[in-house]
């Protein structure tokens, strides 16, 4: 469940390249799991896997909801004010804010926005924290 939610996220991300897209020009230069690499292109963002839950009122241990909590973080060195860490911030929630995600082997319900944590600018780098809720069931 864990890698197949993982690379759901980052198919969606790796399939905007469109005008406007975060994948495409202007948007983050890499978008890793977990990690990115000690030396990133500005701006790049992480996303993490924070936690899982399970909701059995609508069904059993066969066909339980699944809910994944996901943090998505992006990272800019450039030296605007935050102009391009908020453009960023807008193109994640065109992309993921009730987005339908192609999970392997389960059925997505929804990709939801549960919060926006406060802008961090701390040794000349913006960051910004999305947090989302992935709702889905095993097909």
């Amino acid at each position: 469940m864990i890698s197949n939610l993982a690379t759901a996220i980052w198919n969606k991300f790796n399939g905007d390249s469109g005008a406007g897209g975060l994948n495409a020009s202007g948007g983050l230069s890499l978008f890793s799991f977990q990690q990115a690499p000690q030396v990133s292109t500005s701006p790049y963002g992480v996303f993490y896997l924070d936690g899982f839950d399970t909701d059995e009122q609508m069904g059993n241990a066969d066909n339980k909801i699944e809910m994944g909590e996901i943090r998505i973080q992006i990272f800019s060195s450039a030296l605007d004010g935050g102009v391009i860490i908020a453009d960023l911030m807008n193109r994640v929630m065109t992309l993921y804010d009730w987005s339908t995600l192609t999970i392997s082997s389960y059925t997505a319900l929804k990709m939801s926005r549960e919060a926006i944590a406060p802008l961090i600018y701390e040794d000349q780098i913006w960051q910004a924290t999305l947090m989302y809720s992935a709702w889905f069931i095993k097909t």
